[in-house]
């Protein structure tokens, strides 16, 4: 018999029952079980419980041989990439006193498989997950409140694709579960114009008669370095890193006798008789002297830049797509008109679509001659303090120049706070703060970001 550990003790206000949960919390072994500690019953709950997979190319479920105690209603539910939450109703359930859940002293395990019933992965990670902090603990609700653990939110790093470079060359992160993807887009069969102009040798791209296919090796951003050009990414993720934003390009494509297709997997991408390709499209740093974002890699991206760069290749892709009623499209995600219209010179719209790609082929990043050189005799001030960078309903991304606490607040202009946000241990660079505007009226408001004991503040127009 194994031996139990006890994983956390949460102390709870005085209206509601002590809880505690016990049992196996390293490698793979998490069985538990719940314990009420108080002399007063638990009615109706919930838990909420936290597992990853690996490998998702072929569906997730819950195992069959999982023990769910005979939860009134079961739901799972996708988070990330590799993040699945998944909720357990038991509101008829009752805990009595002293007693524990299951009644008889069992214990509860919940694990995940493929669809056909395949392993995918460890259902925690490779450590005691639940001592480092590794992943979101356990909860149990009662009428709204937590009676143990605490909600977290999903990782910081979003999954991405980048083309890869050459079919002979490996994907770096390939120690990783699924390191490569693949989408294969069948084109026209009738009349059929696919093609390349410019560098005959696009990362990620083989062009034929039939169709296009994109290979992409998987990484993970928490941010993506800006440049200057736009460039775009492929979404893999629930969300995209911060600081870029998601768009998707519906291709219709063949209808008759389709063969489009996809290995790993894609999502939020769908593929079906056409394909919806979610993008994550990174604004230009117009300040930068960066050429390429990822030139030690060996990958490729989608990037149009507006004027010649030297150790960068650039291809322009065509994708014949379905002549007869044609119904290709987009969806922006509310994002402004001026990102759609610069979207729009990375992939090209109409009744076809044109990918631009850009590859690095140089060794160094050498400076560009018409770049500008900061006078020596005179050096810049490079500044820390934080940067508002975007701002709509549903998200305030700020740039961090270096790692601490941060303090965001939402004023109208009357000086009332309609929102505020704290986050803690971040890293520099681009974060994006989801916030709720629910019922806040459009108008002018004042974004004030505190890091480290300097303030930026900018006035900013809800529309």
């Amino acid at each position: 018999m194994k031996k139990l550990c006890l994983l956390c003790l949460l102390a709870i206000s005085m209206s509601f029952a002590s809880l505690k949960v016990e049992g196996y919390h390293c490698l793979e072994d998490e069985d538990f079980q719940l314990v009420n500690k108080d002399g007063k019953k638990i009615q109706g709950f919930k838990i909420v419980l936290y597992r990853y997979a690996y490998d998702t190319s072929k569906g997730i479920k819950i195992s069959k041989g999982s023990n769910l105690g005979g939860a009134k209603k079961v739901s799972l539910e996708r988070m990330s990439a590799q993040m699945y939450k998944i909720e357990l109703d038991f509101s008829n359930a009752t805990i009595p006193a002293g007693g524990t859940f299951p009644s008889d002293g069992g214990y509860l395990w919940v694990d995940l498989a493929s669809l056909d019933d395949g392993y995918v992965g460890p259902r925690v990670l490779a450590k005691c997950a639940y001592q480092k902090g590794e992943m979101p603990n356990t909860v149990v609700i009662s009428s709204g409140k937590i009676l143990w653990g605490k909600y977290k939110s999903v990782p910081s790093e979003k999954r991405i694709g980048l083309l890869k470079k050459g079919s002979d060359t490996k994907c770096s992160n390939s120690f990783k579960p699924v390191g490569e993807v693949s989408i294969y887009l069948d084109a026209e069969d009738s009349n059929n114009d696919n093609g390349i102009t410019g560098n005959q040798n696009p990362p990620g791209i083989s062009v034929a008669e039939s169709g296009v296919g994109f290979t992409y090796c998987v990484e993970y951003a928490s941010s993506l370095p800006r440049i200057s050009y736009d460039y775009v990414v492929l979404q893999l993720d629930k969300e995209c890193p911060s600081g870029s934003y998601s768009f998707v390009r519906h291709h219709d494509t063949e209808d008759s006798r389709n063969k489009n297709s996809t290995s790993g997997d894609v999502w939020p991408s769908v593929v079906g008789d056409n394909a919806d390709l979610q993008y994550c499209f990174v604004p230009k740093d117009g300040g930068s002297k960066e050429k390429f974002p990822f030139s030690e890699d060996g990958y490729g991206i989608f990037a149009n830049p507006a004027e010649k760069i030297t150790n960068v290749d650039h291809s322009r892709i065509k994708v014949d797509d379905e002549d007869s009623k044609n119904a290709n499209s987009w969806k922006y995600y509310g994002k402004a008109n001026d990102y759609q219209a610069r979207i729009h010179k990375i992939i090209e719209d109409g009744s076809n679509t044109f990918y631009h790609t850009v590859k690095w082929n140089g060794k160094t990043l050498k400076k560009e001659a018409n770049m500008v050189i900061v006078d020596q005799a005179a050096p810049a001030v490079k500044s820390f303090s934080p940067e508002i960078r975007g701002f709509d309903h549903s998200a305030v991304t700020v740039e961090l120049k270096s790692a601490g606490n941060v303090n965001i607040s939402i004023v109208n202009l009357k000086g009332a706070v309609v929102a505020t946000i704290s986050r803690e241990n971040l890293q520099p660079g681009f974060h994006s703060f989801d916030w709720h505007s629910g019922i806040v009226p459009n108008g002018r408001y004042i974004v004030t970001v505190k890091q480290n004991g300097m303030v930026a503040a900018k006035n900013v127009i809800l529309k």
